[in-house]
């Protein structure tokens, strides 16, 4: 639970269970300058509470980081001799299948902690973690938490110590194992109450490379943060959130965000009423001293114990930008969220929740979207079993009452699990269905697939996990046509440690394995580590390698790829970190001799302001190129960039610098092309907020002293309205001003305009887009010459039966010129299109293609076309295997007699190659032309891609 400032009012039902564990009062204020962690939680003070007996206790203003997948946790637990617990935790995912596995060891005395973590739940340990927690004579309290590689290297190392008094928590993190101290951060409660809070992040020499200060009062009402982002040792940002509280008890909080040199860049003040339920926001995002916008927040009582929360956006002149008014149930069990999206006073959109919770423990909940006139846009039902062994979802994503997707997911007597995914089209006809079974232990399953809803399975897919007897595991993944026959496979075997993992891909399904890839690590008696990955052929041939190497420093990382698996070094690549932590990168791409063919070498200092880029493109060992890029914090809080590019004699070639305030709402960009010192073309851009709310964005372009053209962009409050006006040449004329209107329809349609006119205000064009709130309809209408009638027009609808028929047309003067009709297959297999060219509504042309998924798992194309009245021009047939290494091709001129076929076959072979073979036949099957290819061994490298790319 968070009670923070933000979580003042708390609903009747909530401050009853208060009442119930004996807390009757709670301080809302809290206290001290924070803590945080390294899994992202924070606490972000501390504050007390009363309970009923007049004691008094602490509690934390927490924000904890929670994992939103959805497991289903299964635990089980024993007891040892020595006292010490073993608790085995098993994540599965919705559908059954295994997602992680923790295996947690307690000792006795509940001081030392060992969990091994399998994250990917296939059976074999990732990664492991030690948490120790010891206590010095001097009553301070150590904890040391240490996450370890699965070849028990460290991977990094967290340490906490606390004072004997608790008035000091010292925290030092090693991020990479290498043994020091890269980020340190020390919480001190001060006498008079006060705390500071100073995190440090460190150089492996122990210099400084940043600074974060948090000083918090004792009262808990003031705040100021600190920060300096380059080590210099100056602040360059400093953040004070003050809170007073008057007699009333109306609290002010005001937070500003001021430069080095102390000039304002933001502030935001918030006013809250005495009891919490009123709440008024004042926000300058400028640091202009002026109020950009404005948020109120009231919270209402009903009488039937339902709250209501009611957040209203207003621009400086008081003009309503939005609105959203939520209301919850007593019992929480409904909420009610009403919004005004574009600030006219009216609900737009309204979100219901509500939750029925049957007498037998079963539950349903129920989300729906309205809009203004109350037709409906969208509704999902939940409903689960009391055991929660059953979970139905029936989504109507469009709003048209009927259920396009119906998710079943059913545990049964066994443990297994199986999960039955059913779409549907609008008028209820089948248009695919899923069902996957998950073995009780979610180590194996099995999906069949009807792709096109025709009631036969199309596709099977399977995936079977082994443990062997020497710990080690396999997995076979394997893909079947509707018939059973194999189209691909892959095993992937893991050892017991983790360390080595082989996957071996047959692509083509013929039960061999084409290719192999393995991947193994070391760690050496030196402290360095080694991951040797490879890349080889069904044979055993080598196609390519990476061996990736970590010092025992964990400051240089090297890596080696042979591209091409040939035993020698294309290309390796040097990552070393400096004891003050600038960092060098090199990479050297070299010839089978050795011979060097490019290089280049990368410098950034230790704050990273500075980068540094040589280039050797010709690899003779010079370096013909240097890009800089430097980036400086000014005192004001602007950043300026400066970007230059020199040749290897260090003549300029190229300068640009950019520079941008502290509020990002000015950048200037100057650019030098040619490197003559001369500014060529300056770019600024001035970003304004309006008192309606609006948004201005002003966009110039100056060459030397003239300027050659300038936009203007204003967004209105709501968002829904862009105008731009743009002045081409830079006469400071406007010539020509595009406006776009987005239209919020009562019965959830939305229509868009695009208008563009030119500097005397004359129509140039203007395109009208009409979207229904079901998205089943979308019309656009566009006058491309301003003549105020449309020229182009485009229909598109889903029918009920899931297919889609699109209609394009062109006018001269309102007449018809031509109309194109495209009708698309609700499976999508089946697509016609009719051309009618000159518009006299008789079709010349139209062309049908149509594809049959066979049983084998190939597929049939088969296309025709036709002129007009009907009449077949021409016919193609297109057979294509479930591998895609062969393919059948028949043309007829008309009718179904074949004029002509050709016949294509890919094979893949043992060592990695590729052959291939091209045959034409003549009507009658007579041959008329053969071709063959047989690739070059050089070929590895590109059939390694083709066929991770096939299999993917």
């Amino acid at each position: 639970m968070r009670a923070g400032p933000s979580s003042r009012c708390w609903s009747t039902a909530r401050w009853s269970r208060s009442i119930s564990l004996g807390i009757a009062s709670i301080d809302l204020t809290p206290k001290g300058s924070g803590q945080n962690f390294a899994d992202g939680s924070a606490i972000l003070g501390t504050t007390t509470f009363t309970r009923t007996d007049g004691s008094t206790g602490t509690v934390g203003d927490a924000a904890l980081a929670v994992d939103g997948n959805g497991y289903l946790i299964r635990r089980s637990s024993e007891t040892s001799a020595d006292g010490s617990t073993t608790e085995d935790v098993f994540g599965y995912s919705p559908d059954g299948r295994l997602a992680f596995r923790n295996l947690i060891t307690r000792s006795a005395d509940g001081q030392s902690t060992h969990t091994q973590f399998d994250d990917d739940g296939n059976g074999t340990f990732d990664r492991s973690q030690r948490i120790e927690v010891t206590t010095d004579a001097g009553g301070n309290r150590h904890r040391v938490v240490s996450n370890f590689n699965a070849d028990g290297s460290l991977r990094d190392r967290t340490t906490t110590t606390t004072g004997a008094g608790g008035r000091t928590v010292t925290t030092t993190i090693d991020q990479d194992g290498d043994g020091g101290a890269d980020q340190s951060e020390v919480f001190t409660t001060n006498a008079d109450g006060s705390t500071t809070t100073v995190t440090r992040a460190l150089a492996a020499d122990g210099s400084l490379l940043g600074e974060v200060k948090v000083a918090g009062s004792a009262d808990g009402l003031s705040k100021t943060t600190s920060t300096d982002e380059n080590g210099d040792g100056g602040y360059d940002s400093v953040i004070s959130d003050v809170t007073t509280i008057n007699s009333e008890g109306e609290r002010v909080r005001t937070v500003d965000t001021r430069n080095a040199d102390g000039s304002l860049r933001d502030r935001s003040t918030t006013t809250t009423a005495a009891d919490g339920r009123s709440r008024s926001i004042f926000s300058d995002f400028d640091g202009d001293g002026v109020t950009d916008e404005r948020q109120e927040v009231r919270i209402s009582a009903g009488e039937d114990g339902s709250t209501t929360t009611d957040i209203a956006v207003y621009s400086s002149d008081d003009a309503l930008l939005g609105r959203e008014e939520t209301t919850a149930s007593a019992d929480g069990k409904r909420t009610t969220t009403r919004s005004d999206l574009d600030g006219d006073g009216t609900v737009d959109r309204t979100m219901t929740i509500a939750m029925v919770s049957q007498a037998d423990g079963a539950s349903t909940q129920t989300e729906t979207a309205t809009s203004a006139d109350g037709t409906l846009l969208s509704r999902t039902v939940t409903s689960r079993s009391a055991d929660g062994k059953l979970v139905t979802t029936e989504a109507d994503a469009n709003g048209d009452g009927a259920i396009e997707r119906l998710t079943k997911i059913t545990v049964g007597a066994d443990g297994a699990t199986t999960e039955e995914i059913t779409e549907t089209h609008p008028n209820g006809t089948a248009a695919g269905r899923s069902v996957k079974l998950t073995a009780a232990d979610g180590l194996s399953w099995t999906r069949t697939t009807d792709i096109d809803g025709n009631g036969v399975t199309d596709r099977i897919e399977s995936s079977t996990a082994t443990i062997n007897a020497d710990g080690s595991r396999t997995e076979t993944a394997a893909i079947r046509s509707g018939n059973g026959s194999l189209l691909g496979q892959s095993v992937t075997t893991t050892s017991s440690d983790s360390l080595s993992q082989t996957v071996q891909q047959d692509v083509t399904g013929d039960g061999v394995a084409d290719l192999i890839a393995s991947d193994r690590i070391a760690l050496h008696a030196d402290g360095t580590r080694t991951d040797t990955s490879e890349t080889r052929s069904g044979n055993g041939t080598l196609l390519g390698s990476t061996v990736t190497t970590v010092s025992a420093d964990r400051k240089t990382t090297t890596v080696a790829v042979d591209a091409d698996g040939d035993g020698t070094i294309d290309l390796q690549t040097v990552s070393a970190m400096a004891s003050d932590g600038s960092a060098v990168v090199t990479e050297r791409a070299t010839a089978a001799n050795g011979a060097l063919l490019a290089q280049s070498k990368s410098t950034a200092n230790r704050d990273g302001l500075k980068q540094v880029l040589l280039t050797d493109a010709d690899g003779d060992g010079a370096f013909e190129h240097e890009a800089v890029t430097a980036t400086s914090l000014g005192a004001d809080g602007s950043r300026t960039v400066t970007s230059a590019s020199r040749a290897g004699d260090g003549t300029l070639i190229e300068r640009t610098v950019s520079k941008t305030s502290n509020d990002g709402f000015t950048t200037t960009v100057e650019a030098d092309a040619n490197g003559d010192a001369i500014v060529d073309l300056r770019v600024s851009e001035t970003k304004r907020i309006n008192a309606d709310g609006s948004v201005s964005t002003t966009v110039k372009k100056e060459a030397g002293t003239s300027l050659v053209g300038s936009t203007e962009t204003v967004v209105s409050g709501n968002g829904l309205t862009q105008t731009i006006r743009t002045d081409a040449d830079g006469n400071g004329t406007v010539d020509t001003t595009a406006t776009s209107t987005r239209v919020l329809q009562a019965n959830g349609s939305i229509t868009d305009t695009v208008t563009v006119t030119s500097g005397s205000g004359a129509t140039l064009s203007r395109t009208v887009t009409t979207s229904s709130a079901d998205g089943r309809s979308l019309s656009t209408a566009a006058d491309i010459d301003g003549d105020l009638k449309d020229d182009v027009t485009n229909v598109t609808l889903v029918n009920a039966d899931g297919s889609a028929t699109s209609t394009a047309s062109t006018f001269a003067s309102a007449k018809l010129q031509s109309r194109s009709t495209a009708t698309t297959s609700a499976n999508g297999l089946v697509t016609k299109s009719e051309t009618d060219a000159n518009g006299d509504g008789v079709a010349d042309r139209a062309v049908e293609t149509a594809t049959v998924l066979n049983a084998s798992g190939g597929r049939t194309v088969t296309v025709r076309e036709f002129g007009a009245h009907g009449a077949v021009k021409s016919k193609t047939v297109v057979e294509t295997s479930a591998n895609g290494l062969s393919e059948t091709t028949q043309w007829s001129a008309t009718g179904d007699k074949v004029t002509r076929s050709r016949t294509m076959t890919a094979t893949v072979n043992a060592d990695g190659s590729t052959g291939s073979a091209e045959s034409y036949f003549k009507a009658g099957g007579r041959s008329k032309a053969r071709s063959s290819r047989r690739p070059a061994p050089t070929g590895r490298r590109r059939l390694s891609r083709a066929i991770w790319t096939a299999t993917a």
